[in-house]
């Protein structure tokens, strides 16, 4: 390993007051080279430094070679249509383990509440999924909104599953 390899691996490895404190080895590297000290006088510094044009443009080419181009992101639209299609092809792979019969119980009603309660909830989680996965695009809904709207959806959900009867309240004791 090299001087300059070691400066950085101290750096990295070493914390407060160790940085401080280099052993004597890496000491005289330190006094040797120039880009060394300067990196770890400004390690080491507690406050603000200003750094030099050169380091920065150093740091810059550094940076940029680095860089590579990435295969862009399909659109938010495309995003929440795929999380709806993995969601349906789960929900469709469910009913054909499940079956269907549980429906055949509900009332038309029950049976239309609960599925579009089912499917808004899929449609707002694949939109917000959707958002999540591009780093700093802004969300589609603010989070109240979220929120109103997932107790809302459960009310409807349980309203039209378990419909109130006029004069009763509460559970049936048996």
């Amino acid at each position: 390993m090299t001087g300059c390899e070691q400066v950085e691996s101290f750096l990295a490895s070493a914390d407060g007051a160790a940085r401080r404190n280099p052993p004597p080895e890496l000491q005289e590297h330190l006094d040797k080279c120039p880009p060394c000290r300067e990196l770890f006088e400004f390690a080491t510094t507690d406050g603000n430094v200003e750094v030099r044009a050169e380091t920065r443009c150093a740091i810059q080419r550094a940076l940029a070679a680095s860089l590579c181009p990435v295969r862009p992101l399909p659109c938010h639209t495309t995003r929440t249509l795929i999380f709806l299609a993995i969601f349906g092809v789960g929900a469709g792979l469910w009913i054909l383990k499940t079956g269907w019969g549980g429906a055949t119980g509900l009332s038309s009603l029950q049976l239309s509440g609960s599925l579009a309660a089912v499917a808004a909830a899929a449609v707002l989680a694949a939109a917000l999924l959707g958002a999540e996965m591009a780093p700093g695009e802004g969300r589609p809904a603010p989070l109240g909104f979220v929120v109103v709207a997932t107790v809302g959806g459960m009310a409807a959900l349980i309203a039209a599953l378990f419909p109130g009867k006029p004069g009763r309240i509460g559970w049936p004791l048996r």
